[in-house]
């Protein structure tokens, strides 16, 4: 059989053996686009690039199988399942012939002939070693598709799944960096993470802010940031722009700034203060 042949008559059915496209939430998709392909000039491209299978489970991919015809030795894919596996930055890759499978760690290097593709709970257990409740609640969402007209590409949803692992682990600060014309709008970083976070809102954050506050702060230092804090809830988040400081120590003391520098310190210790507080706004409460 070629290849397209041993796909549909002997890799499929062990995929769907195991439990792919059959167990909620699991997909198998097939050709998996990596790269349309090199721009040669006049409006051509060279050779794409895609990956024979990729299995996804809850809303995540989780491994690469790539397939050759039962002709052909069951090692045949394993270079191209490394390199689409590296590509795709997935710890699990397979090669098969249908005839067997070999499966490959790319994590731990470990790599030889399996009797089955795992299940996708089984692999999805291997992948996440530990429970996670935010890894579990963002997997729960699917990423945005315009109605199935657009498809995120393979780097745009790794630094998606970067900023929501970072996220689940804790970790408030994050940056993101792309070249131009990446899709960095259409990254859907800031969508995904907005309807699968619920909004915080300002009076919840200003009230966490305040234990910060009240804890390391004077308490001349506590009356201007509270004040600063009503403006934030009440205006919003502009207010705490850094030109936003000096119009606020102004209302705060009648446009006596020598008053301001006895209650706060120098300029450069009040601007630390006004900049340093507010990252207990974004901080997650204990």
């Amino acid at each position: 059989m070629n290849e397209a042949e041993t796909r549909a008559e002997l890799i499929d059915p062990l995929l769907v053996a195991a439990g792919w496209g059959v167990v909620e939430g699991s997909r198998i998709r097939r050709e998996f686009p990596i790269a349309p392909g090199r721009i040669e000039g006049g409006g051509r491209r060279g050779k794409s690039l895609s990956a024979g299978y990729v299995l996804s489970y809850r809303n995540t991919a989780l491994a690469v199988v790539e397939a050759k015809a039962d002709t052909l030795p069951l090692t045949e894919g394993v270079g191209q399942a490394k390199d689409y596996a590296a590509k795709l930055q997935l710890r699990f890759t397979y090669a098969s012939n249908g005839k067997g499978i070999y499966a490959i760690d790319m994590d731990s290097g470990e790599e030889g002939e399996a009797e089955a593709f795992p299940t996708p709970q089984e692999l999805w257990a291997r992948t996440f070693a530990e429970e996670n409740a935010w890894r579990d609640r963002f997997a729960a969402i699917p990423y945005p598709d315009k109605g199935g007209s657009w498809q995120i590409r393979f780097y745009q949803e790794i630094a998606v799944k970067r900023v929501l692992e970072a996220i689940a682990s804790g970790r408030n600060r994050i940056l993101l960096t792309l070249a131009t014309g990446t899709g960095k709008t259409s990254i859907a970083v800031l969508a995904h993470v907005a309807y699968a976070l619920q909004p915080i809102p300002r009076e919840e954050r200003a009230a966490h802010a305040r234990l910060y506050i009240h804890s390391k702060c004077t308490s001349k230092q506590q009356l201007f940031l509270n004040f600063v804090l009503q403006h934030y809830v009440t205006l919003g988040v502009q207010e705490l722009a850094l030109d936003k400081l000096t119009p606020l120590l102004q209302l705060r003391y009648q446009n006596s700034i020598a008053d301001a520098v006895a209650d706060l310190g120098r300029p450069e210790e009040i601007s630390q203060l006004f900049a340093g507080f507010q990252r207990y706004l974004y901080e997650p409460s204990a």
